[in-house]
C-alpha cells in the first residue's frame, strides 16, 4: 500500500497536535485523480506529461456540446495517464486494489445552474476491488 500527504486546497493538512495527515486507499486515488485533473499539463518539471488540459479550456467556444466533448476527452486522457503511472508504480511498490484505478465507467458534464462559468464533472470509476466509486470536480471557465 502506498500513501501520500493529505492536501487541502494545495496545502498539507496538519492536525491540531502538529502531526501531518496521510491519505491511502481510495482517498489517495481520489487525491491523485483530482490533482492530475487540475494540474495544467506540461507544468510539472519532472513529468511533463502529467496533468490535464482542463485548466486550458476557455468559454470561447461555439456550444456546450463542444465544451462537453473537450472536457470528456481531457478527463479520459488524464485518467488513462494516471492508470499508466499506477501500472509503472506497481513495478516498484505494492498498490492496494482500493487505490488502483482500473477504468472510467462514465463521465458526465453539467453546467452549474447558478454560475454558467462553473462546469461540474461527475466521474464513475472502477477500482481494483471492483468497486464503483463516484467523484466530482468543478472547474471554472
Amino acid at each position: 500500500m502506498s500513501f501520500d500527504l493529505k492536501l487541502l486546497g494545495g496545502d498539507i493538512v496538519v492536525d491540531p497536535s502538529g502531526d501531518v495527515n496521510l491519505v491511502s486507499e481510495w482517498e489517495l486515488a481520489k487525491q491523485q485523480l483530482f490533482n492530475s485533473l487540475v494540474t495544467p499539463i506540461g507544468t510539472n518539471l519532472y513529468h511533463e506529461g502529467y496533468g490535464s488540459l482542463l485548466p486550458y479550456l476557455s468559454n470561447n467556444v461555439i456550444s456546450f456540446s463542444e465544451i462537453e466533448r473537450d472536457i470528456k476527452s481531457s478527463v479520459q486522457n488524464t485518467v488513462n495517464s494516471l492508470i499508466a503511472l499506477q501500472k509503472y508504480q506497481r513495478n516498484y511498490q505494492f498498490l492496494s486494489p482500493q487505490e488502483t484505478i482500473v477504468s472510467i465507467n462514465s463521465i458526465d458534464v453539467q453546467i452549474d445552474s447558478d454560475d454558467p462559468r462553473l462546469i461540474n464533472i461527475y466521474l464513475s470509476i472502477l477500482n481494483g476491488s471492483s468497486e464503483v466509486l463516484y467523484e466530482s470536480v468543478t472547474i471554472r471557465l
